[in-house]
């Protein structure tokens, strides 16, 4: 496999990174945060995410809403898939955890903070899973429980 030169690889880190961070931030309190729409405006109907009406992003939405490019929208979202141990190939899988029932914005967060540790093994196509890797359950070491 060809690997891309090391500048353009870090800068490609350094975005997707950035894009996690940012999505992270954008969400910070519920009433930014949205399920079973990537994003709503003020009157809770659906909008695209980078909308300028959209006021509440989904955990996707807010990934698409501040990502530079497609391309690092594509990367950070497989990012997240990768932490949670979702098939790294299918979008529609990280759609379906974070919309699940009793899925909270708090487990969302940590998923894109999570998610920044494995940029570097992601982007060059290393195998990203490890022991401290989230799966679609689980248990933090900071938390005291499940996060949902």
């Amino acid at each position: 496999m060809i690997q891309p030169p090391a500048n353009v690889l870090t800068t490609t880190q350094e975005r997707v990174d950035s894009t996690l961070l940012a999505a992270w931030r954008l969400i910070d309190r519920p009433a930014l945060w949205t399920q079973g729409a990537t994003a709503r405006d003020r009157y809770g109907k659906w909008v695209a995410a980078a909308d300028p009406a959209a006021a509440q992003w989904s955990l996707d939405g807010a990934i698409w809403k501040v990502a530079p490019r497609v391309a690092e929208a594509a990367m950070a979202g497989k990012c997240v898939r990768a932490i949670l141990r979702l098939p790294l190939d299918d979008p529609t899988t990280l759609w379906a955890w974070a919309d699940a029932p009793g899925r909270t914005l708090d487990a969302c967060r940590k998923a894109l903070w999570m998610a920044r540790s494995v940029v570097p093994k992601v982007i060059s196509g290393a195998e990203p899973f490890h022991s401290n890797m989230m799966h679609p359950d689980p248990v933090l070491p900071w938390t005291d429980g499940v996060i949902r």
